[in-house]
Parts: C-alpha cells; sequence; structure tokens
C-alpha cells in the first residue's frame, strides 16, 4: 500500500523530533522543512520554535513568527500561543497587547489548554505559573499508583519545551533527580490505579511518545526520589 502524504508527513515529523532530541537541529530542520512542504503543521510550528530558540546558524525572530503564522493557519494552536509570547516580549514589530490577547483567545477556541486556561481566568493575564506540573503535583498523588516515565533532560527548559511541543500540560509531570553527573530532569505521564491501567495506557500512547520506550513505575519510586534530595 502506498504511503499517503498525511502519513509521510508524519514520518518527517517523527524523524525530526529524534534528530532535536539528538541535539542534531540541522538535522531536525531538514526533516520539519520536508513536513512543512507537505503542509505538516507540527512540523511548521517546531520549524519555528527552532528559530525561536536560537537553536540554527540562521536563527532569528522573523522567521520564528513567519513558521507560527504558517502553523496557525494551517490549524495548530500552539503557533498562536507562542506568537503571543512573542508579542507580549515586545520580540516583534506588533506592540498592540489586544494582538497577543486575540492569538490567545483563537487557541483556546481550538482546545490548546494554556491558552484556554488564561482564558478561563476571566482576563487574559501574562503569567507563566500553573502551565507545569511538577513534583507538588507528583507529591499529592497516591504512592500506591503507577505512573510512565518518558524521558530525562539535562536541562529544564528542554523539559518545558517538550511539554509545550506535544501539548502535554494536562498529563505530564516532571521531577529533578540528582546523580553523579548531575541534576536530570525527568517526565512522567499521568496517575493510574494499577500498573495494568498504565501499562493500557503506554500502549495508547502517540507514536512520537512510544517511540523513545517509555517504562512503568510507581508513583511512590517517584515520591521517594523528591524526599531523598
Amino acid at each position: 500500500m502506498l504511503a499517503t502524504p498525511a502519513l509521510v508527513a508524519a514520518d518527517d515529523y517523527s524523524d525530526g523530533m529524534r534528530a532535536y532530541m539528538q541535539k542534531e537541529y540541522l538535522q531536525a530542520q531538514s526533516y520539519w522543512l520536508k513536513g512543512a512542504e507537505k503542509n505538516d503543521a507540527k512540523s511548521m510550528f517546531n520549524l519555528g520554535f527552532l528559530h525561536e530558540q536560537g537553536l540554527l546558524p540562521e536563527a532569528s525572530i522573523a522567521k520564528a513568527e513567519s513558521w507560527y503564522r504558517l502553523a496557525g493557519q494551517n490549524g495548530y494552536p500552539a503557533a498562536d500561543y507562542h506568537l503571543a509570547q512573542l508579542v507580549r516580549a515586545h520580540k516583534l514589530p506588533i506592540r498592540d497587547p489586544a494582538a497577543a490577547d486575540q492569538l490567545i483567545k483563537r487557541a483556546a477556541q481550538q482546545g490548546y489548554a494554556p491558552a484556554r486556561r488564561e482564558v478561563g481566568k476571566g482576563a487574559i493575564t501574562t503569567q507563566d505559573s500553573g502551565r507545569y506540573l511538577d513534583e507538588s503535583w507528583i507529591r499529592s498523588q497516591r504512592a500506591a499508583g503507577w505512573t510512565i516515565q518518558l524521558l530525562a533532560f539535562e536541562d529544564l527548559a528542554k523539559v518545558r519545551e517538550f511539554i509545550e511541543t506535544h501539548g502535554l500540560h494536562e498529563r505530564a509531570a516532571y521531577f529533578a533527580e540528582r546523580g553523579p553527573r548531575g541534576t536530570l530532569y525527568k517526565l512522567i505521564y499521568g496517575a493510574y490505579e494499577s500498573k495494568d491501567q498504565a501499562a493500557s495506557a503506554r500502549q495508547s500512547l502517540p507514536e512520537n511518545l512510544r517511540q523513545h520506550g517509555p517504562w512503568l513505575r510507581t508513583i511512590g519510586s517517584v515520591q521517594k526520589v523528591i524526599a531523598a534530595r
């Protein structure tokens, strides 16, 4: 059976994510450019993110803006949200706060969780707190429960980038673990009553999350790591 354009674009996106996680940013750009040519909005968004974060030799905020706008036009709400943050940070020629608010509202209407939370407060704010589940959330869970560990990062910013890119704000939490080589920030997904439920949830993860080899562990084991620091 021949691959459809959508499936081919998904392959380009996944290949780009693998390169990104290995810090091969130029290779990631190459894959995502192929995905963008096939109208894959996620690839467009990630190209904008590479430029916003200065991860490419020719990175520029102007190029980040262009890719975010294109991804937003193709129905990817995270792009509108990131574009709004650039407006708020005065990194774009646009200086109208109302323009940022409008982007947030559009992202919220499409179900993007961070934008929905801001709109749900009754007023658009610039506060960043509450966007990420962290150790306080983990400590509040049942020790006998189970979770899925996804990845570990050396840089906390990378954890948040991953959460933003994959829209995991409502399900993923991170914690810090110190080791002989320094601190690692580990990302877990969900809280489940039993190991079987966690295993079933792992099988249901999108391919771009399953490809990194997620594994099951008790929430209590994570809480012990936090308590031991």
